[in-house]
């Protein structure tokens, strides 16, 4: 979505077509789960944890924020109903709370940070290519 968003910011491409994006999901920054990982094979007994961010946020508000960021229209923006998955979850997140009290596990980036960086480094990813 990235990628094509920039193509469509750089008139490589018409239009960004998506399925269902009134769904939210739980999304969090990969170094942190690693760290959270790596504490896990630390710790002195076997357990199960759950690694995110402890909120949701809707695909709509990733996409115009990604919109917002490289300035293009919302009109670019195509749902297309065939993409819509039969059964979709309509909010899915979950709470680390367990990792944080046993293992010191600390996380706090909101997901628009976290997408920034993303966005940040797929720029220079694109421009070097």
């Amino acid at each position: 979505m990235l990628r094509d968003s920039i193509k469509i910011a750089k008139n490589q491409r018409d239009k960004l077509e998506v399925g269902n994006i009134d769904v939210k999901r739980d999304f969090g920054f990969a170094p942190d789960y690693v760290d959270a990982i790596w504490k896990v094979l630390q710790f002195q007994e076997a357990d199960d944890y759950l690694i995110c961010s402890g909120s949701s946020v809707y695909l709509r508000d990733v996409i115009y924020h990604i919109f917002n960021r490289l300035n293009i229209d919302r009109d670019r923006l195509y749902i297309n109903p065939e993409f819509y998955r039969p059964t979709d979850i309509e909010d899915i997140y979950g709470s680390s709370e367990k990792a944080k009290s046993k293992l010191n596990w600390k996380y706090n980036k909101s997901f628009f940070e976290v997408l920034d960086i993303m966005l940040e480094e797929e720029l220079q990813n694109f421009a070097d290519a």
